[in-house]
């Protein structure tokens, strides 16, 4: 598995690609500047085999018309609650900025626990809301796709729509709860891990998650 990074679009929403051992690409939140992300699957001589959205927010799908035009035939995955956000550029908030943004329906919803094969890898959807009604975080192997919700010492908004306070922590105390340790790939800056992050981040372990099972 290797796992290549390009911070895109207005916000610089870190962009992922996920390949395979058959060079076969997963591309996790094309945030924006599609050509950007082509040029790269070519520079690496990749195949796209799917799209990966960690949630519906402009900056994380800024570049998914662009993709779906050129790769019409490779599907977008999204979790479920998150899908309306793909079609409405209110609740996806381009609106507000008055960014232009093109409706994407042709989309296939995802729940807890879905898993998706790329060659030999496993990814696994973990519906974690909070940030949006939506968000979620992908893990493959010992890795972490953590969108909006978990960042390197933080945490996302949850002010926006979708987003609530007490529904971000414990999705939070899910993830502090997850056996092993994860690398953590975050929807902006730097890598970190879940080890570090349970140790460090005052946002995780405010609530137990036992006490909402």
């Amino acid at each position: 598995m290797k796992i290549i990074k390009k911070p895109v679009g207005l916000l610089a929403a870190n962009c992922y690609l996920l390949v395979s051992e058959q060079e076969n690409a997963a591309v996790i939140d094309p945030g924006g500047d599609a050509d950007v992300i082509m040029d790269l699957l070519r520079e690496h001589k990749l195949s796209l085999a799917m799209i990966l959205l960690t949630h519906g927010h402009f900056d994380h799908i800024g570049g998914l018309f662009g993709l779906h035009n050129a790769f019409p035939g490779v599907p977008v995955y999204i979790q479920q609650a998150d899908g309306e956000m793909l079609t409405d550029p209110v609740k996806n908030l381009s609106a507000d900025l008055g960014m232009p943004y093109s409706p994407i329906r042709d989309f296939i919803p995802l729940a807890d626990g879905d898993t998706l094969t790329l060659d030999e890898l496993t990814i696994r959807l973990m519906h974690v809301p909070g940030h949006s009604k939506g968000s979620s975080v992908y893990l493959v192997g010992e890795a972490m796709f953590s969108g909006d919700t978990l960042f390197r010492g933080s945490i996302g908004r949850h002010d926006l729509y979708g987003g609530d306070y007490q529904t971000i922590v414990r999705s939070l105390s899910r993830l502090a709860a997850l056996d092993g340790d994860y690398t953590v790939y975050p929807g902006h800056g730097e890598d970190t891990t879940l080890g570090y992050e349970r140790r460090t981040n005052p946002y995780l372990g405010m609530m137990s998650y036992d006490d909402y099972l």
